[in-house]
């Protein structure tokens, strides 16, 4: 009876092992996975054949050799093999196959299981999840596998409340987590944007031993990156006691993801020091990190690294190169680096980096021209190509070349392209003076953003029809959508256009309440409004006796809720005015420049008028200090002008009570004296500053100098028409932030330019030293370092000779002047930056009858 038993069994082994081998054959041969030799080995048993399986999935065998069972364990890796496949090609349908074959086979429930779950992981990563599910809850046994698939994949296809519920319920029922299921719960936590989960898991991971596991940690440091914890990224990455390629890419990415780019670029360092070769993912997020700093020696260090180890050609990294020398200015570098390894290139990104760092140099020439060969070479154009061309065309003004480009758009499928391109052709035309091209790509946009309606409305403006541009205003605003500083600057100037002085009151209201108040558009289109209104605002007041004046003034202590009051203009109005003011307690701008206001300012009036953000006092007859404590009332105080006073130079240090400060003009006040580097430096929150025809002639101490780099947010400086000598610049080197700097009129800096101490600000992008002294050749190879200028005005001195080439090197230069100069020659000739497209873009090169 045992001998017959014994038959029966091989009987049925073997019916079972030609079954599988016919299915496994057929999916193989299907899927393409296996050669001829593995169609043999499917034919015949393998004694040597091990299983490979996830932990708790071993399946134990005393002896292969004679064990029927064995031969089923054979045919489960092939299966598990076709599994995988079909993951990777998400095979749906092959899948499926296999998994019908596996219920209808009589496998033991140790390789069930292991099918099973591959066969749930694939329906995962076909993000089929609901089939995955129906094994899940139907399986006899589950172990750690089984768990940790669900909790993959339902964090894979975004089910992140789910995948949560399954890691509580395996622990539940007594399977512990392994390294897979702590990664996988990891990147569910940054789904849900849950820090405080994140750190939860943190301590378990502690608990449990698996600070020690790479996959574990860098899971970890990745999560907190992601989420903005830098700080605690750093912490796991420093104590994990091993690293490898990717926890150092993790580590290097998340300083750049979140700002910290300095030590992005120090991380890559020390990667390299430490031993490790970075990859491509290790230059893409380093290079990114340079050219967010704009420091091109930092990307020659890293871009000899990439040499080094022949990655150059690499389409990610070499995308990256360009991207980062266009950023830090350096076109020509990316232009090489573009020439060399990706002229023939049939993908478009470094073609795309290439376009857009000509877009960032304002090369809109060489845009068209790299475009038109992108275009005979075949290669694909997308969103980014087109918002590059369509930049370059605005910019050029070429409105035949906008059309063709538009028309291959529509070509390849107008409708189906993203806002951003259709925003970006409507803005081509807008640029152009085409309304009625925009008005035909507006209409036929079937979504629109504030953008959209922006270029519409400035376009109608560019046309000099303001009603109708007010009129897009109005309507955009009753769809829903919230203006931006530059849908305001339009309404401003056809505000102005229209002398519309009700309407550009309410407008200026609605600025203040939005937050777009200190944009420069904004300042100087208030600054037109105004000039456009004061003649109107002046007869007005003029045609009032001073009885009536002033008793139309006392009505405004009723006026609670108001925000605004220009009283600009009106010599009438004297120090009796500040009772009329005690009670406007939402005031927020007051205009009391040009009035009858004189002597000694009253700072105690201002006590009710605590949310006053912008002050001005300008050509008055004031004079005299100020009590600090006085000023405390202003705390909100932004915006501060006292120019054309009788101020002297103390009233700075009454000034650092207004904690909120952050635009001061103390121009034309006679201060006199040294500088004074001490007092401003208490003027922490202080960004623009002018002290412009002040008469001080002299720099303070070394000390006093250094205090000025508490002023880290300074940006523009004005300090012309002054008598300070060169010491003054290297006095104001300490400031961190400084981007704008006016010297203008200053004649004891002498005649020779002080380049040693210019060279002191290489983050300069405007340069004002006109009026000057100055002589000898222009010093453009000293200042061919500044990246960043835009902005260079040296006219009005006594330069000679000719313009030197070196100015090619000032990328971002847009407007230059060297007028009233003793200059002789012609313009550079050179390729590398567009100088004459700049004179004929607007730019200005002026009074070219000095050039002899």
């Amino acid at each position: 009876m045992k001998s017959i038993s014994r038959l029966l069994k091989l009987d049925a082994v073997a019916r079972s092992e030609s079954k599988a081998n016919n299915t496994c054959l057929e999916l193989s041969s299907k899927l393409g996975i296996f050669t001829s030799s593995s169609h043999n080995k499917c034919k015949t048993s393998a004694t040597s054949f091990s299983l490979p399986t996830h932990k708790n999935n071993a399946v134990q065998s005393n002896n292969a050799a004679i064990d029927p069972g064995y031969s089923q364990q054979i045919h489960v890796q092939k299966l598990v093999d076709i599994l995988h496949e079909c993951s990777r090609k998400r095979l749906v349908k092959e899948a499926k196959v296999v998994h019908g074959y596996v219920l209808k086979s009589n496998y033991p429930d140790d390789n069930l299981l292991i099918l099973l779950n591959h066969v749930a992981h694939t329906y995962s990563k076909c993000q089929n999840l609901t089939d995955a599910r129906v094994i899940f809850n139907t399986m006899s046994q589950r172990n750690v596998f089984s768990w940790t698939v669900m909790v993959t994949g339902s964090t894979e296809n975004g089910l992140f409340h789910d995948a949560f519920r399954y890691f509580c319920e395996m622990q539940n029922n007594g399977v512990f987590p392994d390294e897979f299921t702590y990664s996988s719960f990891i990147q569910l936590c940054v789904g849900l944007d849950c820090a405080n989960l994140g750190k939860m898991v943190h301590a378990q991971i502690i608990i449990r031993g698996y600070t020690l596991n790479v996959r574990v940690t860098t899971s970890l440091l990745n999560m907190y990156a992601k989420m903005g914890h830098v700080k605690d990224s750093w912490n796991v990455f420093s104590t994990m006691t091993e690293h490898n390629e990717v926890s150092w890419n993790a580590m290097i990415s998340g300083f750049t993801e979140n700002g910290f780019h300095l030590q992005a670029f120090d991380c890559f360092l020390e990667m390299i020091e430490t031993g490790f070769t970075p990859n491509k993912f290790t230059f893409v997020s380093v290079l990114k990190a340079i050219g967010k700093l704009r420091d091109v020696g930092k990307g020659k260090h890293v871009h000899k690294c990439i040499s080094e180890l022949d990655m150059e050609s690499d389409v990610f990294v070499g995308t990256a190169l360009i991207d980062m020398y266009s950023k830090c200015g350096a076109i020509s570098d990316a232009r090489s680096v573009f020439q060399t390894n990706f002229i023939t290139c049939p993908l478009n990104m470094p073609w795309n980096a290439m376009l857009s760092g000509f877009v960032q140099c304002n090369c809109s020439q060489e845009v068209l021209e790299l475009y038109l060969k992108m275009c005979q070479s075949n290669i694909k154009s997308d969103v980014y190509t087109y918002c590059s061309v369509f930049t370059a065309i605005a910019t050029m003004r070429s409105l035949r070349f906008g059309r063709q480009v538009h028309a291959m758009v529509k070509k390849f499928g107008h409708d189906t392209m993203p806002l951003s391109v259709k925003n970006a052709i409507a803005d081509a035309y807008s640029k152009c003076d085409s309304l009625e091209d925009v008005k035909k790509v507006f209409n036929k946009m079937e979504e629109k953003d504030v953008v959209s309606w922006t270029i519409l409305m400035s376009c109608y403006s560019r046309c000099h029809e303001w009603e109708e541009a007010l009129a897009i205003f109005l309507q955009m605003r009753k769809d829903g959508f919230t203006p931006n500083q530059f849908t305001f600057s339009n309404a401003l100037v056809a505000c102005a256009s229209l002398c519309f002085l009700e309407f550009g009151r309410q407008l200026h209201g609605l600025i203040w309440k939005t937050g777009w108040n200190n944009e420069n558009c904004i300042e100087s289109d208030m600054k037109e409004l105004k000039d456009c209104y004061l003649p109107l605002i002046t007869a007005s007041m003029d045609d009032l006796s001073v009885g009536i004046l002033k008793t139309e003034l006392e009505r405004l202590s009723s006026l609670k809720k108001l925000e605004v009051l220009d009283l600009s203009w009106n010599l009438d109005i004297d120090n009796d005015i500040f009772p009329s003011l005690r009670t406007l307690t939402s005031l927020k701008i007051l205009d009391l420049s040009r009035t009858g206001l004189k002597g000694y300012f009253p700072i105690s009036e201002f006590a009710g008028l605590e949310n006053l953000e912008v002050l001005d006092l300008s050509h008055c007859h004031l004079n005299g200090t100020f009590e600090i404590q006085g000023f405390k009332i202003l705390r909100r105080l932004k915006t501060l002008t006292l120019w054309s006073n009788g101020f002297n130079k103390s009233i700075i240090a009454s000034l650092s009570a207004l904690s909120s400060l952050t635009n001061l003009d103390l121009s034309s006040n006679p201060m006199s004296g040294l500088f004074p580097a001490q007092e401003l430096s208490r003027l922490t929150n202080i960004e623009k500053l002018d002290l412009s025809s002040t008469g001080f002639h002299g720099t303070p101490n070394i000390q006093a100098c250094a205090s000025l780099s508490r002023l880290r947010r300074l940006e523009s400086i004005v300090l012309s028409a002054n008598n300070f000598n060169k010491s003054i610049i290297s006095c104001l080197s300490a400031l961190p932030s400084l981007k704008i700097l006016d010297l203008s009129y200053c004649v004891s800096l002498g005649v020779s330019f002080p380049i040693q101490e210019v060279l002191k600000f290489p983050d300069l992008e405007v340069l004002l030293v006109s009026g000057n002294v100055f002589s000898g050749t222009l010093p453009m190879e000293a200042l061919a370092s500044f990246h960043h200028l835009e902005v260079l005005d040296m006219s009005e001195n006594s330069f000679s000779g000719s313009i030197p080439s070196a100015i090619q090197e000032l990328s971002s230069l847009r407007a230059v002047s060297f007028a009233k100069n003793k200059l002789n020659g012609s313009l550079p000739d050179h390729a590398g930056l567009c100088l004459k497209d700049m004179l004929f873009q607007g730019f200005y090169f002026t009074s070219t009858s000095y050039l002899k």
